[in-house]
């Protein structure tokens, strides 16, 4: 249906922040085909805040002081780097 994205990008409103234009071109398609809603363990924000329950995080916007902040100071508390290392594949001499 790409004559729909056609249309929707003759609209300057939609590009006015090129940060989000595409994903802006989401909630028309979602009118038509439906939508249903991450439950609130995943997040989408600008700003901080992650609470244990937290599965996953997207830091919208182009400031992504938070993601560094918080995002990756979460996954290197969490044992990232040790649970890549274990998960990678042994390799032999």
């Amino acid at each position: 249906m790409f004559d729909n994205i056609e249309d929707w990008l003759r609209n300057p409103k939609l590009a006015a922040d090129h940060w989000v234009t595409e994903q802006t071109l989401h909630a028309p398609y979602s009118t038509i085909y439906g939508v249903e809603f991450l439950p609130d363990t995943y997040c989408v924000s600008s700003g901080p805040g992650l609470t244990p329950s937290t599965v996953s995080k997207h830091y919208a916007g182009k400031d992504k002081r938070f993601l560094y902040a918080e995002g990756m100071r979460r996954l290197m508390n969490d044992g990232l780097i040790q649970k890549l290392k274990a998960s990678a594949p042994r390799t032999t001499p």
